[in-house]
């Protein structure tokens, strides 16, 4: 999961007619990768809320959104994960809609838990963003290595082997679903072949 966090005084999104807006804190853009999992979420809601971004008196970059009683924009962009093809984008390293959808609104009500100040933006929609940045202050977060790597010096930040294991099984859930639903399709599919064919009387 990839973040682009920016120190803001105020920020805004909207779709159609519809828009959130927050005050001082920090605008968030998220991008899910295709193989991220709870725990890169709760990695990346603990940074979101930690971060010390703000000054107090001669003491610098000492408080977080928290400490300033800040609020929090969240914005889906799939488009973090792109990467150029010649001169087109490419995204195939973002995960698809249907579980990045899923995974986005998890993410926003475990960060609503934690801290209640929480606006978002509309999910697959095209949106106008509005960021005033306090500064300027931008930090980009990636809960894993920057090279992506695998096993659990790629999954060093979020917890090493521990990391690693909880994703192993992930993948072993995510696989066990995927078969109990080929199994149930293959089973209807069987029982639309045998169920017996009602005779058409052909009329004169």
């Amino acid at each position: 999961m990839k973040i682009v966090v920016q120190r803001v005084n105020e920020a805004s999104v909207t779709y159609e007619n519809t828009t959130n807006s927050i005050k001082k804190g920090i605008c968030v853009l998220v991008g899910i990768r295709t193989d991220d999992f709870e725990m890169d979420t709760d990695y990346i809601i603990s940074k979101i809320l930690n971060m010390r971004l703000w000054d107090d008196g001669d003491k610098t970059w000492c408080k977080s959104v928290m400490d300033i009683d800040g609020e929090i924009l969240i914005v889906s962009q799939f488009t973090l994960y792109g990467f150029m093809k010649g001169h087109k984008p490419d995204f195939h390293n973002s995960m698809n809609n249907e579980d990045s959808k899923a995974m986005y609104d998890k993410f926003i009500e475990k960060l609503k838990q934690k801290w209640p100040k929480v606006q978002h933006g509309f999910f697959g929609e095209h949106m106008t963003v509005h960021i005033v940045n306090d500064g300027p202050v931008t930090i980009v977060l990636d809960s894993r290595e920057e090279e992506r790597l695998e096993g659990a010096e790629g999954m060093a930040k979020m917890g090493g082997i521990k990391a690693l294991k909880g994703y192993e099984r992930h993948l072993k859930a995510k696989e066990a679903a995927s078969n109990k639903q080929k199994s149930k399709e293959t089973q209807i599919v069987s029982e639309q072949n045998n169920a017996p064919q009602m005779e058409t009387q052909q009329v004169e």
